[in-house]
Protein backbone atom coordinates (compact mmCIF):
# COMPACT_ATOMS: atom_id res chain seq x y z
CA UNK A 1 0.00 0.00 0.00
CA UNK A 2 2.92 2.30 0.92
CA UNK A 3 4.46 1.98 -2.56
CA UNK A 4 1.59 3.65 -4.24
CA UNK A 5 2.39 7.10 -1.90
CA UNK A 6 6.25 7.32 -1.86
CA UNK A 7 6.42 9.64 -5.03
CA UNK A 8 4.30 12.52 -3.41
CA UNK A 9 5.42 11.92 -0.08
CA UNK A 10 9.21 12.76 -1.35
CA UNK A 11 7.68 15.76 -3.60
CA UNK A 12 6.09 16.91 -0.39
CA UNK A 13 9.55 16.52 1.73
CA UNK A 14 11.57 18.10 -0.49
CA UNK A 15 8.71 20.96 -0.80
CA UNK A 16 9.05 21.09 3.05
CA UNK A 17 12.43 23.20 3.11
CA UNK A 18 11.69 25.80 0.46
CA UNK A 19 12.48 29.83 1.52
CA UNK A 20 9.98 31.99 2.43
CA UNK A 21 9.18 34.73 -0.59
CA UNK A 22 11.95 37.91 -0.45
CA UNK A 23 11.19 40.52 -2.27
CA UNK A 24 14.80 42.01 -4.28
CA UNK A 25 13.88 45.44 -4.45
CA UNK A 26 15.79 47.49 -2.06
CA UNK A 27 13.90 48.78 1.19
CA UNK A 28 12.77 52.61 1.63
CA UNK A 29 14.13 53.66 5.10
CA UNK A 30 14.16 57.51 5.41
CA UNK A 31 11.14 59.19 6.34
CA UNK A 32 11.21 62.59 4.84
CA UNK A 33 9.95 64.57 7.91
CA UNK A 34 10.49 68.59 7.42
CA UNK A 35 11.44 68.83 3.72
CA UNK A 36 10.14 70.06 0.39
CA UNK A 37 6.98 68.83 -1.10
CA UNK A 38 9.37 67.37 -3.84
CA UNK A 39 11.12 64.94 -1.45
CA UNK A 40 7.75 63.79 0.37
CA UNK A 41 6.50 63.33 -3.09
CA UNK A 42 9.84 61.47 -4.34
CA UNK A 43 9.43 59.17 -0.67
CA UNK A 44 5.67 58.68 -1.60
CA UNK A 45 6.39 57.00 -5.11
CA UNK A 46 9.28 54.83 -3.91
CA UNK A 47 7.31 53.10 -1.44
CA UNK A 48 4.51 52.93 -3.65
CA UNK A 49 7.06 51.51 -6.36
CA UNK A 50 8.41 48.72 -4.01
CA UNK A 51 4.81 48.08 -2.74
CA UNK A 52 3.65 47.63 -6.54
CA UNK A 53 6.98 45.09 -7.18
CA UNK A 54 6.82 43.12 -4.24
CA UNK A 55 3.43 42.02 -4.34
CA UNK A 56 4.20 40.96 -8.01
CA UNK A 57 7.49 38.84 -6.79
CA UNK A 58 5.76 37.62 -4.00
CA UNK A 59 1.86 37.44 -4.58
CA UNK A 60 -0.44 38.28 -1.69
CA UNK A 61 -2.17 34.92 -0.48
CA UNK A 62 -6.65 34.95 -0.92
CA UNK A 63 -7.71 35.88 1.80
CA UNK A 64 -9.83 32.97 2.71
CA UNK A 65 -6.80 30.28 2.36
CA UNK A 66 -5.86 29.47 6.10
CA UNK A 67 -2.42 27.63 5.20
CA UNK A 68 1.13 29.06 5.99
CA UNK A 69 2.67 30.66 3.30
CA UNK A 70 5.87 29.31 2.51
Amino acid sequence: MHIYFIDDFIAFMDAWGQPTCVCTYPEIYVDPQGTDEFTIAAHKFAIAERTRVCNYQCPPLPTDCKLKRK
